[in-house]
């Protein structure tokens, strides 16, 4: 019978004649997009539902937070102030839905790389789950307090709803992106 050793990086118990699974930079990109197009899909499903209820007033005077106002703030950084609207703009959210999206995709893929260099190609759930929840308050407080913050005045985007619901939002960010890449990571055949 073979004796299990424990893997630290991964934090499971593995057979001593199993090989860690070699992961290539093109697997690590394929997890990181469909891991981060699905929690960046949560994310601003959250952040639309939170300023729909709160339904109160942002940067730009006469508008308040709506369904609308986290998908045309996020359009506004793009395309000017002037996409920003409370109201069903298509115009203004369909940029705004890719843009969000384009770059959750993109930080899912850094998130992945990061949660594979940290936690090992067999992440356990929880620990992917916390390392993903880290991960979004690391870019809630520095892509958008230090950056989109610092480039953009007025702060559509921070102010398109409550300030509070964007750091409940990276938090679920992260957590789901950790969550999902275990789940991608278990269908690659590379998963606990």
């Amino acid at each position: 019978m073979e004796s299990a050793t424990v893997d630290r990086r991964a934090g499971e118990e593995h057979l001593a004649a199993e090989p860690a699974p070699a992961l290539s930079a093109r697997a690590v990109v394929g997890v990181g997009v469909r891991a981060g197009l699905g929690a960046g899909a949560l994310m601003i499903a959250w952040e639309m539902l939170a300023a729909e209820i709160a339904a109160e007033p942002t940067a730009i005077s006469g508008i308040g937070s709506s369904t609308w106002t986290p998908l045309t703030a996020i359009a506004s950084f793009v395309l000017g102030t002037d996409a920003f609207s409370g109201s069903l703009a298509i115009g203004s959210i369909a940029p705004g839905l890719v843009v969000h999206l384009a770059v959750a995709a993109v930080l899912g893929v850094l998130g992945v790389a990061a949660l594979v260099y940290v936690l090992g190609y067999r992440p356990g759930a929880f620990g992917a789950g916390l390392a993903g929840a880290a991960y979004g308050l690391f870019l809630e407080i520095v892509l958008l307090n230090l950056a989109v913050n610092a480039i953009r005045s007025p702060n559509v985007v921070y102010q398109a709803a409550p300030e509070w619901t964007w750091w409940f939002a990276h938090v679920t960010y992260g957590t789901a992106l950790g969550l999902l890449s275990v789940r991608t990571l278990a269908r690659r055949g590379v998963g606990p």
